[in-house]
């Protein structure tokens, strides 16, 4: 729905939306090193290197993946296989396509344009005898079966059902659309109405509904009826309604929309307050915000519904940067000439950091901008890296990825150098 919003706020909203990567409590990044090895690309192949920069697997390969379980994924012209950590290849087929399936630890591989599935050795546990989705702006295919609550499900390209993890059909492919199993049910679509069955296909919720979402970990979902929403149970009963023309469910709260105001909702349905917003949207991790146009009013909640962030007329909020949550304590970055300011909920407390942008904070360091050239600051400012390279990203087991005029090295977050920067990319994705 549309609606009118100042200026101000509607940048601010915007690069909210943006940044929702910063504006949530931040995890530890990934590890740079996967266990133990890194994919990188030198003379336009990519192979695998260790921590020391000692290669451990050749430059052989057009794609390269991160290592799990022992395994990695690797494209090598237009064919897919699994290699272990001497390089050796797992299957002896090379397949059209492969993604490795996060819940189960199962590959679903494509032959012939038809999707099938099979353990991380090679056994098939099906033909392939699916439907598998082409994208059509590249010769590649995107995988939308995946395994949750044990069930993965699969299509022939018209209608829907679900296998188990042995590859055995226990849910015949005869429904318009399907959701994933969550809690013990998923949503089923039959003609144009949706429903909910269980893992015995028993329809257990009539399909009267026209749309459904997965239950969540209250066992509520959210369904709508013509042009409003309401929560129901695993009984079907109502656990609230009025005329929403929107629910968005956050943490223990649901946001919902009413006659073009926002409020917030308790698990029982019930306002935690009369106030009402012109705009309300969840962030992530369970972190809400809501906000008033007329008095360039925006604050920001924690899943327990306390206020963190408040931002109003008296807040350059053109300056108003991003979010975070550092050490339990929530602070926004304002963004100053040649300077950043960092201040908590309250504005208690400011850190002033020399840059023109904070990049990402994750364990109390800080990648940050200055004048198109990227460095290190510790939480008082100190510079720990300076800001001498084109990019440079944290991560988790204490290294840092930097490029330098197009080439990637590795250096430590105190600053030392242990792989000089010569390779032309790198890879940390699982597929």
């Amino acid at each position: 729905m549309k609606r009118q919003v100042s200026v101000r706020l509607l940048l601010l909203v915007v690069a909210i939306l943006f940044l929702l990567t910063g504006c949530s409590p931040k995890l530890v990044n990934p590890d740079l090193f996967s266990e133990g090895l890194l994919a990188v690309q030198k003379d336009g192949r990519f192979g695998y290197i260790n921590n020391t920069g000692k290669k451990v697997i050749e430059f052989y390969y057009d794609e390269a993946y991160a290592f799990k379980d022992g395994v990695a994924l690797v494209k090598v012209g237009t064919k897919y296989n699994l290699i272990n950590k001497k390089g050796a290849k797992v299957f002896e087929d090379d397949y059209d396509f492969l993604e490795r399936d996060f819940e189960s630890g199962l590959v679903w591989y494509v032959a012939n344009e038809k999707l099938g599935l099979m353990n991380a050795s090679g056994k098939k546990l099906t033909e392939p005898i699916y439907h598998a989705n082409k994208s059509s702006y590249s010769n590649t295919y995107w995988i939308s079966s995946f395994f949750s609550n044990g069930y993965a499900r699969v299509s022939n390209g018209t209608k829907y059902g679900f296998i188990d993890t042995s590859g055995k059909v226990k849910i015949e492919i005869t429904y318009d659309g399907v959701g994933s199993f969550v809690n013990g049910l998923a949503y089923v679509k039959i003609g144009t109405k949706y429903g909910y069955i269980d893992k015995s296909n028993k329809l257990v919720i009539p399909a009267t509904y026209d749309s459904a979402n997965s239950f969540n970990e209250h066992n509520h979902a959210i369904v709508r009826v013509g042009n409003f929403y309401k929560v129901i149970d695993k009984s079907n009963k109502v656990v609230f309604e009025d005329s929403y023309t929107d629910i968005e469910f956050v943490g223990d709260y649901y946001i919902v929309e009413k006659n073009e105001r926002y409020f917030l909702l308790n698990l029982k349905g019930v306002k935690t307050s009369e106030t009402t917003y012109d705009i309300g949207m969840g962030l992530m991790e369970g972190y809400f915000l809501f906000a008033n146009q007329a008095a360039e009013q925006l604050y920001v909640y924690s899943p327990k519904n306390k206020l963190v962030m408040s931002f109003t007329v008296l807040v350059d909020l053109e300056a108003l940067d991003d979010f975070y949550i550092i050490d339990g304590k929530a602070w926004a970055s304002l963004e100053r000439t040649n300077t950043v300011e960092l201040f908590n909920g309250k504005a208690s407390e400011t850190i002033a950091l020399t840059g023109n942008r904070i990049i990402d904070i994750d364990q109390n360091l800080i990648v940050m901008r200055s004048n198109g050239k990227y460095g290190l600051l510790n939480m008082k400012g100190i510079r720990i890296v300076e800001f001498n390279y084109d990019n440079i990203l944290l991560f988790g087991d204490g290294y840092l990825l930097y490029e330098l005029d197009g080439l990637y090295g590795i250096m430590t977050t105190k600053g030392k150098i242990v792989i000089e920067a010569k390779y032309t990319d790198f890879s940390l994705d699982l597929n």
